[in-house]
């Protein structure tokens, strides 16, 4: 069912533009332009971690400095020459893929990074560490990081900082 994330309950239209989605944050009408990004040309899973970020920035237009900055903020650094991998050939754990599909949509630094479930599947461990991730950089640099999370370990949830339920 369409409407059990957020995305899902921003696709078909249950938020209605200037509907007030936390007191004081966000509303829909700064939601009205997000989209999902386009499939990538050929297969993400053949590429380096390093050249999936180079590649990303040059569709986007960002300066490849970019690249080496965000591999350092989401901790990156130390896999960069490392395949992302697919189901027949071992790459990148689950972890460093999110985190790599986090710096893709921030290679282009927008305001905001939206997430639903950016820690779905993940290991506690990991998904700590997404959490961390997410958090140091809406410090660092400044963007507004919105994230629905289902049941975050105690870890995490000592890590967010404005918390909203959403019953359906």
């Amino acid at each position: 069912q369409q409407e059990d994330s957020l995305v899902g309950i921003l696709s078909v239209g249950s938020v209605r533009p200037g509907t007030q989605l936390c007191p004081g944050s966000l509303n829909a009408h700064k939601l009205a332009s997000l989209s999902p990004p386009p499939p990538p040309p050929f297969p993400s899973s053949l590429r380096q971690v390093r050249e999936t970020l180079v590649f990303a920035a040059k569709l986007a237009g960002a300066p490849e400095a970019r690249v080496d900055t965000l591999l350092a903020e989401l901790g990156l650094g130390v896999c960069k020459d490392t395949h992302v991998g697919t189901i027949f050939f071992k790459g990148i754990s689950g972890g460093q893929k999110r985190r790599l599909s986090i710096a893709v949509e921030l290679i282009s630094a927008p305001s905001l990074l939206l997430l639903d479930e950016p820690t779905s599947g993940l290991d506690s461990a990991s998904a700590l560490q997404v959490i961390q991730v997410l958090k140091n950089l809406g410090q660092k640099s400044g963007v507004a990081v919105a994230c629905s999370l289902h049941q975050p370990g105690h870890d995490a949830w000592a890590l967010l900082n404005q918390v909203s339920f959403m019953a359906g």
